[in-house]
Order: C-alpha cells, then structure tokens, then sequence
C-alpha cells in the first residue's frame, strides 16, 4: 500500500550497533517484515508509553470516535472500557475518564 508524502517524514538516524542488533533480533523474532517496520513499533510502543493522560485524552478527542477507542484498546494508560449504548467510556490510570460520543455531530 503507498504512502501518502504528506503524512511521512524520511529521516536518518545513527544508532549504537548494539541498539541495531537489538532491534534486528526484535524483527525476526515478532516476524515483523522489515526493519522499518520494527523500528516503527518500537517507537510508536514507547511513545505510548511516554504519554501522559492529558496529552493522551487530547490525542483521542482529535480522531474519529472508531479511530479513538481503537487507540484506547492499545495504550497502557487504559485501565478500562465501558462500551455503552450512546458512548464508549475510556478509565485510564489514576481514575481520569473520557467518554467518546459517537452520536457526537448527529
């Protein structure tokens, strides 16, 4: 599937080689396809795990209420999710709770 420019950045990084080993033997061990692809998860997982709920609950309000309870499910930071009638409600650590409308608009 190509990917659109506007939403890529090509960048180039130097790496100890030991990180680059590690990262090779993280690929073929999750069966990822490529480098790249290994590199991206890797750093998409730690990103995840750096963000703080604020910015977090931010980042799901921007998206689409699908798109955001897809991210909720996969962040570390949710500690429960409520699929209700009208709404879905995200629990994340430390008690903050988000709901995600999905009538919102209708």
């Amino acid at each position: 599937m190509p990917r659109e420019r506007d939403q890529h950045s090509r960048r180039v990084y130097m790496l100890p080689s030991g990180t680059v080993s590690r990262i090779v033997a993280f690929q073929k061990h999750a069966g990822f396809p490529s480098e790249v692809d290994a590199v991206r998860h890797l750093l998409a997982f730690a990103l995840d795990i750096a963000e703080g709920p604020d910015e977090f609950c931010a980042r799901l309000e921007a998206m689409p209420p699908q798109t955001a309870v897809e991210e909720a499910v996969k962040s570390p930071l949710t500690v429960r999710i409520e699929f209700r009638s009208d709404d879905t409600l995200v629990v994340l650590t430390g008690g903050r709770e988000l709901s995600i409308n999905f009538r919102k608009g209708a």
